[in-house]
Parts: C-alpha cells; structure tokens; sequence
C-alpha cells in the first residue's frame, strides 16, 4: 500500500464523522469517546499520508508513527461504542457479543496501526511523499 493511499482512509473517516454529526447534532461530539477518537484519528491517517514527519512542539513524529498512531484510534472508537454498558452492568447478551466481536475488530486496527508504526513485514506500506 503507498502511503499516500491513507489520505483517502482518512476523508472516508472524517466523512462518517460527519455523517454522524449531522445526524445526533454537535452535541454527539462530546457524548461518547466515540466521535473525538475518530476525528482525530482521521486528522493523524491524513496528516500521515501528506508528510514525512511532523513536530508539535518538542516531539517529532514520522509518518509511519502517525499513521500507526491513527489506527490505534481508530481501534479505540470502535471498541468504546460498546463498553459503557458493559461497565455499568446494564449489558443484555446482545451488547456483551457486539462487544466482543468489536473489540476483536479493534485489535485488529491495533495489530495493522502497530506494524505500519514500526515498518513491519507483515504489512508493507511504500513512502511515497515527495516521489510522487
């Protein structure tokens, strides 16, 4: 995959947040972990796919940080949907099974975003920022 591929992951991202924004209002941005994880893991999966590093204040981040920093994210938005009535112990059958099978999901995103951080083998991505 070329790291420039990522962008369009991230627009996709930031287009369901939209999406959801329009759809339960503003206020959905702050209800749940949910919205703010997403939106900020997309910013990370563009922000990555466009450079080759990035500093904020002393830390400097490569794109392969960034991009594994966004899956990581990503991962946890989509297993909190499910953890707040598992922790209030408020979950029917249901909710405990979507909840298991997100969070195996999520860790998958975590296993991908981990391998990109570190420039595994298992899941190659070509730089491609600035040869393009």
């Amino acid at each position: 995959m070329k790291q420039s591929s990522f962008r369009y992951v991230a627009v996709l991202d930031l287009l369901l947040v939209g999406l959801l924004v329009a759809a339960f209002g503003p206020q959905a941005v702050l209800a749940t972990p949910v919205v703010p994880a997403m939106t900020l893991a997309g910013v990370l999966l563009f922000v990555g796919g466009s450079v080759e590093e990035s500093s904020l204040g002393p830390v400097t981040l490569s794109w392969r940080q960034l991009l594994g920093a966004g899956y990581v994210l990503a991962a946890v938005a989509i297993s909190s949907v499910y953890v707040g009535e598992g922790l209030a112990g408020s979950a029917t059958g249901r909710d405990l099974f979507l909840l298991v099978v997100s969070s195996l999901g999520a860790l998958t995103l975590v296993v991908v975003g981990v391998e990109v951080a570190r420039d595994g083998e298992h899941f190659a991505v070509t730089p491609t920022v600035g040869t393009e």
